[in-house]
Protein backbone atom coordinates (compact mmCIF):
# COMPACT_ATOMS: atom_id res chain seq x y z
CA UNK A 1 0.00 0.00 0.00
CA UNK A 2 2.80 2.44 0.90
CA UNK A 3 4.51 1.70 -2.40
CA UNK A 4 1.33 2.58 -4.33
CA UNK A 5 0.95 5.84 -2.39
CA UNK A 6 4.60 6.73 -3.03
CA UNK A 7 4.25 6.04 -6.77
CA UNK A 8 1.04 8.08 -6.94
CA UNK A 9 2.75 10.95 -5.10
CA UNK A 10 5.74 10.94 -7.44
CA UNK A 11 3.47 10.88 -10.49
CA UNK A 12 1.37 13.76 -9.15
CA UNK A 13 4.45 15.75 -8.13
CA UNK A 14 6.09 15.28 -11.53
CA UNK A 15 2.89 16.35 -13.28
CA UNK A 16 2.57 19.48 -11.16
CA UNK A 17 6.24 20.41 -11.21
CA UNK A 18 7.26 19.50 -14.74
CA UNK A 19 4.01 19.21 -16.67
CA UNK A 20 3.04 22.88 -16.67
CA UNK A 21 6.50 24.16 -17.48
CA UNK A 22 9.02 23.89 -20.25
CA UNK A 23 11.10 20.75 -20.51
CA UNK A 24 14.16 23.04 -20.70
CA UNK A 25 15.46 24.73 -17.60
CA UNK A 26 18.56 25.83 -15.76
CA UNK A 27 20.75 24.07 -13.25
CA UNK A 28 22.83 26.29 -10.98
CA UNK A 29 25.46 24.10 -9.37
CA UNK A 30 27.67 25.12 -6.48
CA UNK A 31 30.14 23.01 -4.54
CA UNK A 32 31.85 23.34 -1.19
CA UNK A 33 34.68 23.87 -1.74
CA UNK A 34 34.19 25.73 -5.05
CA UNK A 35 36.31 25.10 -8.13
CA UNK A 36 35.23 21.55 -8.91
CA UNK A 37 35.24 20.37 -12.53
CA UNK A 38 31.76 19.55 -13.89
CA UNK A 39 31.20 17.05 -16.70
CA UNK A 40 27.91 16.58 -18.54
CA UNK A 41 27.84 13.26 -20.42
CA UNK A 42 31.66 13.22 -20.31
CA UNK A 43 31.97 16.75 -21.76
CA UNK A 44 33.51 19.31 -19.44
CA UNK A 45 31.16 22.24 -18.83
CA UNK A 46 33.45 24.24 -16.58
CA UNK A 47 34.12 24.67 -12.87
CA UNK A 48 31.80 25.50 -10.00
CA UNK A 49 29.99 27.72 -9.42
CA UNK A 50 28.32 26.96 -12.74
CA UNK A 51 24.96 27.47 -14.43
CA UNK A 52 23.87 25.52 -17.52
CA UNK A 53 20.76 24.67 -19.52
CA UNK A 54 19.26 21.21 -19.29
CA UNK A 55 16.52 19.50 -21.30
CA UNK A 56 14.59 16.91 -19.27
CA UNK A 57 14.09 14.80 -22.39
CA UNK A 58 17.84 14.15 -22.55
CA UNK A 59 19.15 11.46 -20.21
CA UNK A 60 22.41 12.72 -18.76
CA UNK A 61 25.13 11.93 -16.30
CA UNK A 62 26.59 14.72 -14.23
CA UNK A 63 30.07 14.16 -12.80
CA UNK A 64 31.77 16.46 -10.30
CA UNK A 65 35.51 16.14 -9.62
CA UNK A 66 38.04 18.05 -7.56
CA UNK A 67 41.54 16.95 -6.68
CA UNK A 68 41.73 15.67 -3.10
CA UNK A 69 37.98 14.95 -2.96
CA UNK A 70 35.85 11.95 -3.85
CA UNK A 71 34.14 12.32 -7.26
CA UNK A 72 30.35 12.50 -7.39
CA UNK A 73 28.16 11.15 -10.17
CA UNK A 74 24.43 11.78 -10.62
CA UNK A 75 21.90 10.76 -13.26
CA UNK A 76 19.84 13.74 -14.39
CA UNK A 77 16.19 13.47 -15.38
CA UNK A 78 12.69 14.29 -14.12
CA UNK A 79 13.23 12.22 -10.97
CA UNK A 80 16.34 14.25 -10.14
CA UNK A 81 14.41 17.51 -10.57
CA UNK A 82 11.59 16.20 -8.35
CA UNK A 83 14.07 15.29 -5.60
CA UNK A 84 15.59 18.77 -5.81
CA UNK A 85 12.06 20.23 -5.57
CA UNK A 86 11.47 18.20 -2.41
CA UNK A 87 14.69 19.65 -0.96
CA UNK A 88 13.46 23.20 -1.71
CA UNK A 89 15.98 23.82 -4.51
CA UNK A 90 13.43 24.31 -7.34
CA UNK A 91 11.70 27.44 -8.67
CA UNK A 92 9.59 28.41 -11.65
CA UNK A 93 9.83 31.85 -13.23
CA UNK A 94 10.99 33.52 -16.42
CA UNK A 95 14.57 32.69 -17.34
CA UNK A 96 16.71 33.16 -20.43
CA UNK A 97 16.71 29.78 -22.18
CA UNK A 98 18.37 29.43 -25.59
CA UNK A 99 18.77 33.21 -25.74
CA UNK A 100 15.10 34.04 -25.10
CA UNK A 101 13.16 34.83 -21.93
CA UNK A 102 10.77 31.93 -21.32
CA UNK A 103 8.66 30.51 -18.51
CA UNK A 104 10.91 27.75 -17.23
CA UNK A 105 12.33 26.11 -14.13
CA UNK A 106 15.60 26.46 -12.29
CA UNK A 107 17.30 24.19 -9.79
CA UNK A 108 19.86 25.86 -7.52
CA UNK A 109 21.78 23.17 -5.69
CA UNK A 110 24.87 22.76 -3.55
CA UNK A 111 27.05 19.67 -3.34
CA UNK A 112 29.39 19.32 -0.36
CA UNK A 113 32.38 17.36 -1.58
CA UNK A 114 33.88 14.80 0.77
CA UNK A 115 37.62 15.14 1.27
CA UNK A 116 39.82 12.08 0.79
CA UNK A 117 41.55 11.41 4.09
CA UNK A 118 45.20 10.42 3.81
Amino acid sequence: MRKCVAIAFLFLASTLIIGCTSKRGLIELNTRPPGADVYFNQTKLGTTPLEFEYDLRTPATLKIEKEGFYPERESLGEGWVIREYQKGNYMKSRFVIQGQSKKAWKVSTLRRLQEIKK
